[in-house]
């Protein structure tokens, strides 16, 4: 961290972001915003503001994603629960984006908007969300001491 070390918005304008990422190199960051309707993955320069580019296209929305550890692909995950991948060239003002490509369905949502992934993007880790048929109940005693006294 340089500069003056004070926080200031990366973002800032009337719609929600979430899930700011930075990339290996610390020189951009992509985001989800729903500033298009649906929640979109966005990314520009960091910290000093660039252009803003989508990085998901052709109707596939997004929300949670990560960087590969190279810094030359975005994998998220695609509001239908595909896990989608994007190969991109960063350079120090400009990101070439390629297509958004389906690795695999992801069987429900991810927990927590978070995954993680291996160095080379072959391996993911991600906690899902169990459906409530599958929760286990939980039933809570009030005053349990009293009962014990009868």
């Amino acid at each position: 961290m340089t500069g003056d070390k004070k926080a200031f918005p990366v973002v800032n304008d009337k719609f929600v972001q979430q899930g700011g990422r930075l990339s290996p190199d610390g020189r951009w960051i992509f985001y989800s915003s729903n500033k298009s309707g649906r929640y979109e993955i966005y990314a520009q320069a960091f910290p000093i503001p660039g252009g803003i580019r989508q990085i998901s296209i052709d109707g596939v929305s997004g929300s949670v994603g990560n960087w590969r550890q190279d810094g030359k692909e975005i994998v998220f995950q695609a509001a239908d629960g595909k896990m989608m991948a994007v190969e991109v060239k960063l350079d120090t003002n400009s990101i070439d984006v390629g297509i958004p490509k389906p690795l695999f369905q992801v069987p429900g949502p991810v927990s927590g908007s978070r995954f993680t992934m291996s160095a080379d993007g072959q391996e993911f880790i991600i906690p899902q969300s169990p459906d409530s048929s599958d929760r286990p109940s939980m039933t809570t005693v009030l005053n349990w001491a009293a009962d014990l006294k009868k």
